[in-house]
């Protein structure tokens, strides 16, 4: 039996799933020396693939710490905004790849459109848990952590 449209919700591993596919097509347009020249690779490419990875490494830890216990949601919380420092990093290399190897943009715009839906993904996740939460002084103790995190994380007023 099928579930109604109407009552349909998005998979809670949604953004795992998202950042798995942002990582994959990362890795097939990097490898391509047609796309990415080989004499080029180290300056760019490189980053570019290590933030994808490393997006899909934080919600991997996030996903695997346990949210009823104070210590791993904090964790959690922190992994969540690492991933999404990463993907932010990665949408700034883009940018920059663009301008430097003049990527054909309609590839760009379909890897700008995976890392956004990540990114959104993510930050569906992160409220989630924010309402799933109801430990006494949790979420004192992350708006406390938050600017820390963020700034550790290289995202500053977002």
């Amino acid at each position: 039996m099928s579930v109604r449209k109407g009552e349909r919700t998005e998979g809670k591993l949604r953004v795992l799933l998202c950042a798995e596919n942002l990582s994959r097509y990362t890795l097939t347009v990097c490898k391509n020396e047609k796309v990415m020249p080989k004499s080029q690779r180290w300056l760019l490419t490189q980053r570019i693939v290590g933030s994808a990875l490393d997006a899909v490494a934080c919600i991997t830890k996030a996903n695997a710490a346990p949210l009823n216990e104070p210590i791993g949601a904090v964790m959690r919380y922190i992994w969540q905004v690492q991933a999404k420092g990463h993907i932010r990093t990665l949408l700034s290399l883009l940018d920059l790849a663009q301008a430097t190897f003049g990527l054909d943009l309609h590839r760009v715009e379909h890897w700008v459109e995976l890392a956004v839906d990540t990114d959104k993904s993510l930050a569906a996740w992160v409220k989630s848990d924010r309402q799933r939460t109801a430990m006494p002084g949790l979420q004192e103790i992350i708006t406390v952590l938050h600017p820390l995190i963020m700034a550790a994380s290289g995202l500053v007023n977002t």
